[in-house]
Protein backbone atom coordinates (compact mmCIF):
# COMPACT_ATOMS: atom_id res chain seq x y z
CA UNK A 1 0.00 0.00 0.00
CA UNK A 2 1.03 3.88 -0.63
CA UNK A 3 2.08 6.02 2.20
CA UNK A 4 1.77 9.23 1.27
CA UNK A 5 0.08 12.17 3.04
CA UNK A 6 -2.34 14.43 1.96
CA UNK A 7 -1.70 17.64 0.99
CA UNK A 8 -4.10 20.71 1.30
CA UNK A 9 -5.49 21.78 -1.94
CA UNK A 10 -4.65 25.24 -2.20
CA UNK A 11 -5.03 28.07 -5.08
CA UNK A 12 -1.61 28.11 -5.35
CA UNK A 13 1.06 25.69 -4.06
CA UNK A 14 4.41 26.36 -3.17
CA UNK A 15 7.24 24.14 -5.15
CA UNK A 16 7.80 21.08 -3.16
CA UNK A 17 11.09 20.03 -2.33
CA UNK A 18 12.46 17.87 -4.71
CA UNK A 19 14.29 15.14 -2.91
CA UNK A 20 11.53 14.91 -0.52
CA UNK A 21 9.03 14.70 -3.31
CA UNK A 22 10.69 12.00 -5.35
CA UNK A 23 10.68 9.91 -1.95
CA UNK A 24 7.26 10.34 -0.80
CA UNK A 25 5.73 9.38 -4.10
CA UNK A 26 8.27 6.47 -4.85
CA UNK A 27 7.42 5.46 -1.15
CA UNK A 28 3.72 5.36 -2.03
CA UNK A 29 4.16 3.36 -4.89
CA UNK A 30 6.31 1.19 -3.23
CA UNK A 31 3.92 0.66 -0.64
CA UNK A 32 1.41 -0.06 -2.99
CA UNK A 33 3.22 -3.04 -4.62
CA UNK A 34 4.18 -4.53 -1.79
CA UNK A 35 0.32 -4.81 -0.49
CA UNK A 36 0.97 -2.66 2.59
CA UNK A 37 -1.95 -2.31 5.55
CA UNK A 38 -2.33 1.51 5.70
CA UNK A 39 -5.41 1.70 3.89
CA UNK A 40 -8.58 0.03 2.88
CA UNK A 41 -8.38 -0.19 -1.04
CA UNK A 42 -5.78 0.11 -3.76
CA UNK A 43 -5.31 3.61 -5.48
CA UNK A 44 -5.02 3.85 -9.14
CA UNK A 45 -1.92 2.53 -10.76
CA UNK A 46 0.70 5.51 -11.88
CA UNK A 47 2.46 4.08 -14.92
CA UNK A 48 4.39 7.26 -15.36
CA UNK A 49 8.31 6.94 -13.52
CA UNK A 50 8.03 10.26 -11.26
CA UNK A 51 11.56 10.84 -11.79
CA UNK A 52 10.91 12.11 -15.16
CA UNK A 53 8.77 14.64 -14.45
CA UNK A 54 9.15 18.46 -12.53
CA UNK A 55 8.74 19.07 -8.96
CA UNK A 56 5.55 20.80 -9.17
CA UNK A 57 3.90 17.66 -11.38
CA UNK A 58 5.43 14.93 -8.89
CA UNK A 59 3.59 16.40 -5.96
CA UNK A 60 0.08 16.60 -7.73
CA UNK A 61 0.77 12.96 -8.69
CA UNK A 62 1.80 11.80 -5.23
CA UNK A 63 -2.05 13.85 -4.30
CA UNK A 64 -3.88 12.27 -6.42
CA UNK A 65 -2.75 8.34 -5.68
CA UNK A 66 -3.61 9.80 -2.02
CA UNK A 67 -6.58 10.96 -3.23
CA UNK A 68 -7.71 7.53 -5.09
CA UNK A 69 -7.00 5.43 -1.83
CA UNK A 70 -9.54 6.61 -0.01
CA UNK A 71 -12.60 4.93 0.03
CA UNK A 72 -15.95 5.80 -0.18
CA UNK A 73 -16.26 8.31 -2.97
CA UNK A 74 -16.56 7.60 -6.30
CA UNK A 75 -12.84 7.66 -7.78
CA UNK A 76 -11.70 5.51 -4.95
CA UNK A 77 -10.34 2.07 -5.54
CA UNK A 78 -9.84 2.03 -9.31
CA UNK A 79 -8.57 -0.34 -11.00
CA UNK A 80 -7.07 1.78 -14.27
CA UNK A 81 -3.59 3.03 -14.89
CA UNK A 82 -2.85 7.46 -14.97
CA UNK A 83 -0.42 8.32 -17.16
CA UNK A 84 1.20 11.98 -16.80
CA UNK A 85 2.88 13.68 -19.71
CA UNK A 86 4.53 16.75 -19.41
CA UNK A 87 5.45 19.01 -22.50
CA UNK A 88 7.88 21.20 -23.15
CA UNK A 89 5.50 24.05 -23.01
CA UNK A 90 5.14 23.42 -19.01
CA UNK A 91 1.32 21.79 -19.51
CA UNK A 92 0.58 18.32 -19.54
CA UNK A 93 -1.53 15.29 -20.76
CA UNK A 94 -2.97 12.62 -18.73
CA UNK A 95 -4.51 9.37 -20.14
CA UNK A 96 -6.60 6.83 -18.18
CA UNK A 97 -6.58 3.36 -19.27
CA UNK A 98 -9.30 1.03 -18.09
CA UNK A 99 -9.83 -2.58 -18.76
CA UNK A 100 -13.38 -2.90 -20.81
CA UNK A 101 -13.58 1.15 -22.51
CA UNK A 102 -11.04 2.81 -24.16
CA UNK A 103 -8.08 5.20 -23.07
CA UNK A 104 -8.97 8.77 -22.53
CA UNK A 105 -7.21 11.78 -22.36
CA UNK A 106 -7.33 15.14 -21.11
CA UNK A 107 -4.66 18.36 -21.24
CA UNK A 108 -3.81 19.84 -18.04
CA UNK A 109 -2.54 23.46 -17.67
CA UNK A 110 -0.91 23.57 -14.33
CA UNK A 111 -0.56 20.80 -12.19
CA UNK A 112 -2.79 22.28 -9.47
CA UNK A 113 -5.42 20.62 -11.74
CA UNK A 114 -4.43 17.39 -11.82
CA UNK A 115 -6.04 16.15 -9.24
CA UNK A 116 -9.80 17.51 -10.07
CA UNK A 117 -9.50 16.58 -13.56
CA UNK A 118 -8.42 13.05 -12.44
CA UNK A 119 -11.20 12.24 -10.17
CA UNK A 120 -13.48 13.27 -12.31
CA UNK A 121 -12.44 10.78 -14.86
CA UNK A 122 -12.14 8.12 -12.21
CA UNK A 123 -15.92 8.80 -11.26
CA UNK A 124 -17.27 8.28 -14.74
CA UNK A 125 -18.13 4.42 -14.07
CA UNK A 126 -16.85 1.83 -16.92
CA UNK A 127 -19.70 1.11 -19.42
CA UNK A 128 -21.53 -2.33 -19.04
CA UNK A 129 -19.59 -5.06 -21.43
CA UNK A 130 -21.51 -5.86 -24.07
CA UNK A 131 -24.16 -7.97 -23.61
CA UNK A 132 -23.53 -11.50 -25.04
CA UNK A 133 -25.46 -11.95 -28.32
CA UNK A 134 -28.06 -14.82 -28.12
CA UNK A 135 -27.61 -18.16 -28.49
CA UNK A 136 -27.74 -19.22 -32.59
CA UNK A 137 -30.57 -21.55 -32.78
CA UNK A 138 -31.26 -23.91 -35.81
CA UNK A 139 -34.37 -23.53 -37.36
CA UNK A 140 -35.85 -26.97 -37.43
CA UNK A 141 -35.87 -28.82 -40.57
CA UNK A 142 -39.69 -28.30 -42.32
CA UNK A 143 -40.82 -32.01 -41.67
CA UNK A 144 -42.23 -33.20 -44.71
CA UNK A 145 -46.25 -33.39 -45.10
CA UNK A 146 -47.20 -36.36 -44.76
CA UNK A 147 -48.70 -38.68 -47.46
CA UNK A 148 -51.84 -38.08 -48.28
CA UNK A 149 -54.27 -41.06 -46.34
CA UNK A 150 -55.93 -43.60 -48.97
CA UNK A 151 -59.19 -44.78 -47.25
CA UNK A 152 -58.98 -48.67 -46.39
CA UNK A 153 -60.58 -50.78 -49.08
CA UNK A 154 -63.91 -51.79 -48.70
CA UNK A 155 -64.06 -55.96 -46.93
CA UNK A 156 -64.72 -58.60 -49.66
CA UNK A 157 -68.55 -59.55 -49.53
CA UNK A 158 -69.09 -62.26 -46.73
CA UNK A 159 -72.11 -65.17 -47.52
CA UNK A 160 -74.41 -65.63 -44.35
CA UNK A 161 -75.98 -68.59 -44.10
CA UNK A 162 -78.85 -68.70 -41.36
CA UNK A 163 -80.97 -72.05 -40.25
CA UNK A 164 -83.56 -71.21 -38.13
CA UNK A 165 -86.44 -72.75 -36.11
CA UNK A 166 -89.68 -70.55 -35.91
CA UNK A 167 -92.86 -69.80 -33.94
CA UNK A 168 -95.68 -68.05 -36.07
CA UNK A 169 -99.16 -66.95 -35.49
CA UNK A 170 -101.32 -65.81 -38.81
CA UNK A 171 -104.51 -65.05 -38.66
CA UNK A 172 -107.35 -65.66 -39.24
CA UNK A 173 -106.43 -69.16 -38.81
CA UNK A 174 -106.79 -70.37 -35.55
CA UNK A 175 -103.76 -72.00 -33.99
CA UNK A 176 -99.47 -71.40 -34.02
CA UNK A 177 -97.73 -72.34 -36.87
CA UNK A 178 -93.89 -74.23 -36.32
CA UNK A 179 -91.44 -74.30 -38.64
CA UNK A 180 -87.89 -73.61 -39.99
CA UNK A 181 -86.10 -70.87 -42.53
CA UNK A 182 -83.04 -71.55 -44.54
CA UNK A 183 -81.33 -68.38 -46.13
CA UNK A 184 -78.23 -67.29 -47.92
CA UNK A 185 -77.28 -63.55 -48.01
CA UNK A 186 -74.59 -61.71 -49.80
CA UNK A 187 -72.68 -59.18 -47.12
CA UNK A 188 -71.47 -55.87 -49.02
CA UNK A 189 -69.96 -53.64 -46.05
CA UNK A 190 -73.98 -52.60 -44.37
CA UNK A 191 -75.75 -53.97 -46.88
CA UNK A 192 -76.93 -57.10 -48.19
CA UNK A 193 -79.06 -59.23 -50.47
CA UNK A 194 -80.44 -62.70 -50.00
CA UNK A 195 -82.63 -65.59 -50.91
CA UNK A 196 -84.74 -67.46 -48.32
CA UNK A 197 -86.98 -70.22 -48.11
CA UNK A 198 -89.89 -71.26 -45.36
CA UNK A 199 -91.87 -73.80 -44.72
CA UNK A 200 -94.62 -73.57 -41.35
CA UNK A 201 -97.15 -76.07 -40.45
CA UNK A 202 -100.73 -75.16 -38.18
CA UNK A 203 -100.31 -77.08 -35.00
CA UNK A 204 -103.53 -77.34 -34.37
CA UNK A 205 -107.47 -76.50 -36.71
CA UNK A 206 -110.65 -77.02 -35.00
CA UNK A 207 -113.62 -77.23 -36.44
CA UNK A 208 -116.74 -78.39 -34.58
CA UNK A 209 -117.59 -80.87 -37.61
CA UNK A 210 -113.98 -81.73 -38.45
CA UNK A 211 -112.04 -85.60 -37.58
CA UNK A 212 -108.95 -84.59 -39.17
CA UNK A 213 -107.66 -80.93 -40.73
CA UNK A 214 -104.00 -79.95 -41.58
CA UNK A 215 -102.70 -76.75 -43.36
CA UNK A 216 -99.18 -76.07 -44.32
CA UNK A 217 -97.08 -73.20 -46.62
CA UNK A 218 -94.15 -73.14 -48.36
CA UNK A 219 -92.84 -69.68 -49.09
CA UNK A 220 -89.57 -68.81 -51.16
CA UNK A 221 -88.09 -65.39 -51.25
CA UNK A 222 -86.05 -62.74 -51.98
CA UNK A 223 -84.71 -60.40 -49.29
CA UNK A 224 -82.64 -56.89 -48.50
CA UNK A 225 -81.05 -55.45 -45.67
CA UNK A 226 -79.05 -52.72 -44.02
CA UNK A 227 -77.02 -53.24 -40.70
CA UNK A 228 -77.62 -50.73 -38.55
CA UNK A 229 -75.43 -51.06 -35.23
CA UNK A 230 -72.10 -53.34 -34.23
CA UNK A 231 -71.53 -54.14 -31.44
CA UNK A 232 -72.48 -55.31 -29.02
CA UNK A 233 -74.39 -57.31 -31.19
CA UNK A 234 -75.07 -56.80 -35.20
CA UNK A 235 -78.45 -56.00 -35.63
CA UNK A 236 -80.09 -55.80 -39.23
CA UNK A 237 -83.05 -54.56 -40.50
CA UNK A 238 -84.50 -56.44 -44.16
CA UNK A 239 -87.30 -56.14 -46.79
CA UNK A 240 -88.39 -59.12 -47.44
CA UNK A 241 -91.21 -60.13 -50.34
CA UNK A 242 -92.51 -63.54 -50.58
CA UNK A 243 -94.42 -65.86 -52.76
CA UNK A 244 -96.36 -68.43 -50.89
CA UNK A 245 -97.94 -71.74 -51.59
CA UNK A 246 -100.75 -72.54 -48.79
CA UNK A 247 -101.83 -76.41 -48.61
CA UNK A 248 -104.66 -77.09 -47.00
CA UNK A 249 -106.55 -80.69 -46.39
CA UNK A 250 -109.65 -81.44 -44.52
CA UNK A 251 -111.61 -84.74 -43.56
CA UNK A 252 -115.14 -85.30 -42.21
CA UNK A 253 -116.88 -88.40 -41.30
CA UNK A 254 -118.92 -87.79 -45.01
CA UNK A 255 -116.42 -85.97 -46.79
CA UNK A 256 -112.88 -84.97 -47.38
CA UNK A 257 -111.97 -81.86 -49.47
CA UNK A 258 -107.93 -80.80 -50.10
CA UNK A 259 -106.88 -78.04 -51.82
CA UNK A 260 -103.71 -74.85 -52.51
CA UNK A 261 -103.47 -71.54 -53.03
CA UNK A 262 -100.91 -69.32 -54.05
CA UNK A 263 -100.16 -65.84 -52.72
CA UNK A 264 -97.88 -62.76 -52.97
CA UNK A 265 -96.68 -61.31 -49.69
CA UNK A 266 -94.82 -58.56 -48.40
CA UNK A 267 -92.40 -59.13 -44.85
CA UNK A 268 -89.87 -56.97 -42.85
CA UNK A 269 -87.98 -58.31 -39.95
CA UNK A 270 -84.86 -57.51 -37.39
CA UNK A 271 -82.52 -60.23 -37.36
CA UNK A 272 -79.99 -60.31 -34.26
CA UNK A 273 -76.59 -62.00 -34.64
CA UNK A 274 -74.16 -62.43 -31.97
CA UNK A 275 -70.53 -63.84 -32.12
CA UNK A 276 -69.83 -67.49 -30.96
CA UNK A 277 -66.53 -68.04 -33.24
CA UNK A 278 -65.32 -65.83 -36.00
CA UNK A 279 -67.55 -68.09 -38.38
CA UNK A 280 -70.53 -69.01 -36.47
CA UNK A 281 -73.01 -66.79 -34.67
CA UNK A 282 -76.62 -66.68 -32.59
CA UNK A 283 -79.31 -65.75 -34.53
CA UNK A 284 -82.58 -64.31 -33.03
CA UNK A 285 -85.02 -62.82 -35.86
CA UNK A 286 -88.31 -61.15 -35.51
CA UNK A 287 -90.74 -61.01 -38.64
CA UNK A 288 -94.10 -59.61 -39.68
CA UNK A 289 -95.61 -59.94 -43.13
CA UNK A 290 -98.82 -59.39 -45.07
CA UNK A 291 -101.19 -60.66 -47.63
CA UNK A 292 -102.00 -57.52 -49.74
CA UNK A 293 -104.54 -59.85 -51.44
CA UNK A 294 -106.58 -59.99 -48.04
CA UNK A 295 -106.80 -56.55 -48.17
CA UNK A 296 -109.33 -56.72 -51.00
CA UNK A 297 -111.59 -58.88 -49.22
CA UNK A 298 -112.86 -62.40 -47.43
CA UNK A 299 -109.33 -64.52 -47.89
CA UNK A 300 -110.20 -67.93 -48.34
CA UNK A 301 -109.63 -71.10 -50.20
CA UNK A 302 -111.92 -73.15 -52.63
CA UNK A 303 -113.59 -74.32 -49.64
CA UNK A 304 -115.02 -71.34 -48.00
CA UNK A 305 -114.70 -73.21 -44.36
CA UNK A 306 -111.09 -72.64 -44.87
CA UNK A 307 -110.22 -69.41 -43.92
CA UNK A 308 -105.73 -69.06 -45.26
CA UNK A 309 -103.49 -66.54 -43.30
CA UNK A 310 -103.98 -62.92 -43.96
CA UNK A 311 -101.54 -61.41 -41.82
CA UNK A 312 -98.45 -63.13 -39.42
CA UNK A 313 -95.54 -62.86 -36.96
CA UNK A 314 -93.00 -64.91 -36.09
CA UNK A 315 -89.81 -65.25 -33.80
CA UNK A 316 -87.19 -67.46 -34.94
CA UNK A 317 -83.91 -68.68 -33.12
CA UNK A 318 -81.04 -70.68 -35.03
CA UNK A 319 -77.77 -70.13 -36.18
CA UNK A 320 -75.48 -68.26 -38.56
CA UNK A 321 -72.12 -69.32 -40.49
CA UNK A 322 -69.93 -66.77 -41.87
CA UNK A 323 -68.46 -67.82 -45.43
CA UNK A 324 -65.29 -67.42 -45.32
Amino acid sequence: MISVGRRPRRAARRPLAGPGAVAGLLAAIASHAAGGPAYACDPVRVATTPESLPEAWRGALADMVAATRRPGTPWSCSAGAITVTVGPSGSATLRLEESGRPAVDRPIAAPAELVPTAEALLAVPAPPPPAAPPPRTTAPAPRAAPPPSTPAPPPPPRLLIDTLFALRYATPSPGPWLGGELRGSLLFGAWSIGLGARYDMLLAFARNDSMHDTMSEVAVGLSAGRRLITTPIELYVTLDPRIAVVVFEAQTTTDRTAGARVDGRIGTGLRAAHRITDSARWVVAIDAELTPSALAGEHHADDPTHALPAFGMGLGVGLEAAIP
